[in-house]
């Protein structure tokens, strides 16, 4: 029977927590800390990505990354900060375990980075005697969720029409004749009447694939240990083209620990991460088939249709063709969609990561037991080489006569040359470098009563990157203390000093204190007749963090140049000018204070675990640009920065566990819910005056969605004879309207629609929660996660969902108000060949509420055993697993569709792993 072990660790587990500068049981951590045991979580969900792990698993986190809403946590691999091309190659098979530090005590000895909650990702080494082989394989398969819907061409030229009468045209001078339409919907003469879907499986595959193979070993004695990994990933890409859009991606990791002698351990680490993409050089090819005109010309045309004898054999002798068909263009289009897939040569992207550290442990207790110190020296070494063929392609652009509807002559644009060789393309390649280093200096000792963890660190971290000027450098260093009395009462407090080259000099070194208080309940002697309680912490944690987490570098040094032209003799003559201005920008470090209180435990004979807790976090003193404090008046516009702005955001975090076992039955049902609610504290903005006061952004939501409220649509009814509108209507202030343009309302009543009527129609997510379900009975296993979110609002954005100008058009365009269909509460407005620049704002006329559940993951594991399997097997699990299977929502047709990029998919994996 498979034995039931929870995933993911909340409080009571005595296990020692890595926390890379120092080790503690989450017994003593009296802050918000989670830690995921990868090895248990991919017993039943054999993803592999980090985010798998954790989205919808932990309480306190949206999404996956993302800790409290307060933004991305920083991630650090074996105690380096890594890019996102880092952390999204990892696979969980190489990491041993997962642990986020969200509140300001247990991430304070992380310094700048600690801003947004801190995620330690800890690779396997070896931690047993003799050796240990696994393999892992999965093939896995996915089709669209959703693909947009395009008009074809006949459509496409109705509703053009459609939308330049609207706009007043002549029904006499429209571009496109009713013959055309009518030749278009029947098919005939092609190379005339185009009609184009880039959406078809000439251009697109019906599913996409990926195969990943994973292998490791593992091994050692008392003197030595060492780990070793390697996988390889292929992803098929959507395009069906010869060259398909072909990604392969290989990893390798190698770590090594010895004990040099009794008191020196040394250890060292390397890892390479490798990927190779290659594809046609078309560019962004989703962009253009979401854009392209289904008419713009004809992709392929057959020259049989040329009437000139001597002119058609001369093109079908020189042209390249296509299943007997030529390239088409015209001068407008020299770039032909297909050719650029299949006609103009490929581009490689090579993605290289090397990183490589070593560390010594020092056990120094031969000065005093319990002391320790630790070094760290490491390097990280990106870079991309990205190059392209540069062929050529003809395209052919048929002249037709309109009277006979015949092909008479062909313009050539281009020529066809083939290239074979790749160039390197510097502008698309890039470089950068980070070195790390810290040291600590830790003591850890038990006095009777009296359990002491005291660590001092200093921590530097510098990237370069290619072409900047300046190093991006973080520096820290800190003391922490955590004190534990008899078992149940429990002290931490830290002090860090954080530097930063972007405050001026003799400023760049800064404080931040915390401290953190846990109760373990359950350790009294009045809850030894407490039935059903086996274990109850009480926590609370107060710090301040600091950071340096914006972009300019010199913002303190205050001395600006403009440029200028100065005019003389009457304006005949000029010559340049420079403007030196000088302001003093007093800049100091950003900060967060964070409060955070809550209780940990374990029920009802452990089967019943719960982690609730209560949060309060507030950017404080952010740079901002004082526009509205300095404007260009006094001299001054874009030139002050201050520590300014602030924000909070406050909520609370839950997760239950409840496990039922009975003989080779075991059941766990879990959720975790996060709330959270930010507003701005302060910002520096326009003085609102009346009923205007309304539009101040001071003690509203950060995540206010801010737009125009609307009455549906213009009618007919609102306008007088001349198409002016009747008296008593508000003024918009957006463009001329006519009947289906959206009728905004006058919010401070002065008789006009502008951008002062807007008000607060929506927000952002505000609440995440997760289901899962985990039965295990005899050799099986089925897991199933369900995550949703709700209360979010999103605007309906796009060419796509929002068709103006001489855009490609959508589904949408069928909704559209117009001759037949005059609702005033259609779902789209009046189609124009302008801008839209009424219409096309945001407002409540384009909102729709986004709350949605789906479930990501299901697998269903079959676990063999020991007995069934040859000797030198240890373990193997089969699994078939299904994602994105279910998902629900009000408006999934808005949610769903992705027209300018790769489609929403779902998919069945396949998968083994053994161990040997």
């Amino acid at each position: 029977m498979l034995t039931l072990a929870s995933s993911t660790t909340w409080a009571q587990d005595s296990d020692t927590l890595n926390l890379v500068f120092d080790s503690l049981s989450l017994k003593r951590m009296p802050g918000s800390v989670i830690r995921i045991d990868v090895e248990n979580e991919l017993m039943r969900d054999q993803r592999t990505g980090i985010g798998s792990a954790i989205a919808g698993k932990v309480p306190g986190v949206l999404d996956a990354f993302n800790t409290w809403g307060t933004g991305a946590a920083v991630i650090l691999v074996d105690g380096v900060p890594q890019d996102s091309y880092y952390y999204n190659s990892l696979s969980l098979m190489e990491i041993e375990s997962i642990v986020l530090l969200k509140d300001a005590t247990s991430k304070a000895l992380y310094g700048a980075q600690g801003d947004q909650g801190v995620m330690l990702i800890k690779t396997k080494r070896n931690r047993q005697k003799g050796r240990r082989l696994r393999i892992m394989g999965e093939y896995s398969a996915a089709v669209p969720r959703a693909m947009p819907h395009y008009l074809n061409a006949a459509d496409y030229m109705e509703k053009y029409n459609e939308a330049l009468l609207n706009d007043g045209a002549d029904p006499a001078s429209l571009v496109y004749s009713q013959e055309a339409i009518d030749a278009s919907r029947n098919g005939e003469l092609s190379a005339i009447y185009p009609d184009n879907d880039f959406y078809s499986n000439t251009y697109l595959r019906e599913n996409v694939s990926n195969i990943n193979i994973f292998a490791d070993v593992d091994g050692g004695n008392e003197n030595v240990g060492y780990y070793v990994n390697t996988e390889w990933q292929r992803s098929s890409g959507w395009l069906n083209t010869p060259q398909g859009d072909v990604t392969d991606r290989l990893n390798f990791r190698g770590n090594l620990d010895f004990k040099v002698n009794d008191y020196l351990k040394a250890g060292l680490n390397t890892s390479a991460r490798l990927s190779f993409n290659e594809k046609p050089k078309s560019g962004d090819y989703w962009n253009k088939f979401a854009t392209v005109l289904p008419n713009s010309y004809p992709v392929l045309w057959d020259p049989a249709q040329i009437t000139d004898q001597e002119l058609r054999e001369m093109i079908l002798a020189e042209a390249t063709l296509v299943d007997g068909q030529v390239l088409g263009g015209n001068s407008s289009f020299l770039n032909n969609v297909y050719g650029d897939l299949t006609r103009n040569g490929n581009t490689r992207l090579m993605r290289r990561n090397i990183q490589f550290g070593g560390r010594l442990d020092l056990d120094m207790s031969f000065l005093t037991k319990g002391l320790s110190a630790a070094a760290y020296g490491g390097m990280n070494f990106y870079n991309t080489l990205f190059t392209q063929q540069n062929p050529g392609y003809s395209v052919y652009e048929p002249v037709f006569n309109t009277d006979a509807n015949t092909i008479d002559s062909v313009i050539i644009h281009g020529v066809d040359k083939t290239a074979r060789k790749f160039n390197t393309n510097e502008g698309n390649s890039d470089f950068f470098r980070q070195v790390t280093y810290y040291g600590t200096l830790n003591y850890n000792r038990t006095l009777g009563d009296h359990d002491i963890s005291a660590v001092a660190l200093v921590y530097g971290n510098e990237i370069t990157n290619n072409n900047v000027l300046q190093k991006n450098a973080l520096f820290h260093a800190g003391v922490s203390v955590n004190y534990m009395y008899a078992g149940k009462y429990v002290g931490e407090a830290a002090l860090t000093g954080i530097g930063s080259r972007k405050l001026a000099r003799g400023s760049r070194m800064e404080l931040a204190p915390t401290f953190g208080l846990a109760w373990i309940v359950s350790e009294e002697g009045f809850m030894s007749g407490a039935g059903g309680i086996d274990y109850l912490k009480v926590k609370a944690t107060y710090g301040i963090s600091k950071n340096d987490n914006w972009d300019n570098y010199f913002l303190y040094n205050g001395t600006f140049v403009r440029g200028a032209t100065l005019n003389y003799y009457n304006g005949t003559n000029r010559n340049s000018e420079t403007n030196y201005a000088s302001v003093a920008n007093d800049i100091g470090l950003q900060k967060r204070r964070d409060f955070t209180a809550g209780i940990e435990g374990s029920f009802l004979n452990k089967a019943l675990q719960v982690d609730a807790g209560y949060f309060n976090s507030t950017s404080l003193d952010n740079i901002t640009l004082m526009s509205q404090t300095y404007p260009q008046v006094l001299g001054y516009e874009n030139l002050v920065y201050n520590n300014f702005n602030s924000d909070q955001t406050q909520g609370i975090e839950l997760g239950l566990s409840y496990t039922y076992q009975i003989n080779k039955l075991s059941v766990t049902a879990g959720s975790n819910l996060l709330w959270f609610s930010p507003k701005v504290k302060k910002r520096e903005e326009p003085v609102y005056e009346g009923n205007d006061r309304v539009l101040r952004r001071a003690g509203k939501p950060t995540d206010a969605m801010w737009g125009l409220l609307s009455d549906g649509l213009y009618g007919e009814a609102d306008f007088n004879a001349d198409g002016s509108l009747k008296n008593g209507l508000p003024v918009p202030t957006f463009g001329a309207v006519r009947p289906g343009d959206i009728k905004y309302l006058d919010q401070n009543g002065d008789q006009i629609i502008d951008q002062r009527d807007q008000r607060i129609i929506g927000h952002g997510i505000r609440t995440q929660y997760s289901l899962y379900l985990d039965i295990r009975y005899k050799n099986f296993g089925l897991y199933v996660l369900g995550i949703g979110k709700a209360g979010n609002s999103s605007f309906r954005s796009g060419n796509y969902n929002r068709v103006f100008g001489n855009v490609k058009y959508s589904e949408m365009a069928n909704y559209a108000y117009g001759p037949d269909n005059k609702d005033v509460n259609a779902i789209h407005p009046r189609l124009t060949t302008g801008s839209g620049s009424h219409n096309d704002r945001n407002s409540d006329y384009w909102l729709y509420k986004n709350s949605s559940f789906m479930i990501p993951a299901m697998q269903l594991t079959y676990h063999f055993t020991e007995e069934s399997l040859l000797p030198f097997i240890k373990d193997t699990r089969v699994y078939v697993r299904a994602t994105n299977v279910l998902v629900t929502g009000k408006n999934k047709r808005f949610q769903e569709v992705n027209p300018n990029g790769p489609p929403v998919t779902q998919g069945l994996a396949l998968g083994l792993m053994a161990s040997f």
